[in-house]
């Protein structure tokens, strides 16, 4: 079967920078099976300044580099701490976020391969390049990794509002888009409200 991506409109608050984040993340979904996930049309949660409860899933593992991201977003994204529920809900699931090679120039700023077996999603390795919205893209790609967990068909959504292919056939989401700006802007406020407290 051939690889079916996703790519993000995913940006960071600033608009210089999500200008150049736009349609720069990837994932490339390695599956034996057609069924892939979306969630349909939900309402966005209220942006809340802190997480009531941190969730370290055992099921994520992380580089180095990306260690003080994932704390700061524990600490202060309620969404981000669901998401993490989730991946603790299913602990056949192996989730690694890695940096990417330095001699790799992608077209896009994030990437995740999916794995499965016996049509159960066992694994998921994020690869992220050096950028300033790795909060964004960390949680954009979490939230695709939820997508393939809840078994919806990409290809009946597309042209539904809800997902879309782009010209390289690659799929995006706006329940990615939406949860990795989501998870920027709490992570954002409590940074700020942090900064004021000092």
């Amino acid at each position: 079967m051939a690889p079916v991506g996703y790519r993000t409109k995913a940006g960071a608050a600033r608009h210089e920078r999500r200008a150049n984040l736009r349609c720069c993340c990837g994932v490339i979904v390695a599956v034996t099976c057609s069924t892939l996930a979306a969630e349909g049309n939900r309402q966005a949660e209220p942006v809340v300044a802190s997480a009531a409860v941190v969730v370290r899933p055992p099921n994520l593992s992380a580089a180095s580099v990306f260690q003080p991201v994932l704390d700061r977003m524990w600490r202060s994204s309620p969404t981000f701490n669901r998401q993490c529920r989730r991946l603790v809900a299913a602990p056949r699931l192996k989730v690694v976020l890695r940096l990417e090679e330095l001699q790799r120039r992608p077209s896009f700023n994030g990437r995740t391969i999916l794995g499965r077996q016996d049509g159960i999603l066992v694994a998921a390795e994020v690869v992220l390049s050096r950028t300033p919205d790795a909060v964004e893209l960390i949680a954009h790609e979490v939230e695709h990794i939820l997508e393939q967990l809840d078994g919806v068909d990409l290809r009946a959504h597309v042209g539904s509002g809800l997902v879309w292919r782009r010209d390289d056939g690659a799929f995006e989401t706006r329940r990615a888009t939406d949860v990795g700006r989501r998870v920027a802007r709490e992570v954002e406020l409590r940074t700020s409200r942090d900064e004021r407290e000092r």
